[in-house]
């Protein structure tokens, strides 16, 4: 649970007083410990996260807020304007670690996931199994670089 980022972007700026409305952020990242290796656990993750009704969010998210925010004055009800719901399952890219299975299954799994089909090339941060922006922009940039020699052939 945090305050979202002072982010301003054209007509939009953020709160500059604790007067104003402000946007925070939660995250929640369903884990399945137990059930089979890594990929099963995040795919049993993103399947209950889109199983999960707005009141299976909202409880939780209103019990913690007022757990950790109620003893300085925070009613729910009253600060509280609207919540959005945003059931991204990004957090599961795989990444490859000694403990999740042999490191030899990532690399054979990335060649099929990358291969491009005539024009059509995958760019993700899924095809470079890790969740983080430079690879997707690394991606990005092979997906484009497949493309253009498959044209130029």
């Amino acid at each position: 649970m945090q305050l979202d980022f002072p982010v301003s972007l054209g007509d939009y700026r953020f709160s500059a007083s604790p007067d104003e409305l402000i946007v925070g952020h939660v995250d929640y990242v369903p884990r399945a410990p137990g059930q089979g290796d890594k990929r099963t656990q995040n795919r049993l993750g993103r399947a209950k996260l889109y199983e999960m009704t707005f009141a299976d969010f909202e409880r939780p998210l209103r019990r913690e807020m007022t757990d950790v925010l109620g003893p300085g004055g925070f009613d729910f009800d009253r600060h509280v304007a609207g919540i959005t719901i945003n059931r991204w399952a990004h957090g599961y890219s795989c990444s490859e670690d000694s403990l999740s299975g042999d490191p030899g299954d990532f690399a054979a799994h990335r060649i099929n996931a990358v291969k491009p089909i005539g024009w059509i090339a995958i760019a993700n941060s899924d095809a470079a199994f890790t969740a983080y922006t430079h690879a997707a922009i690394a991606e990005g940039h092979r997906a484009v670089e497949d493309v253009m020699t498959f044209l130029s052939t």
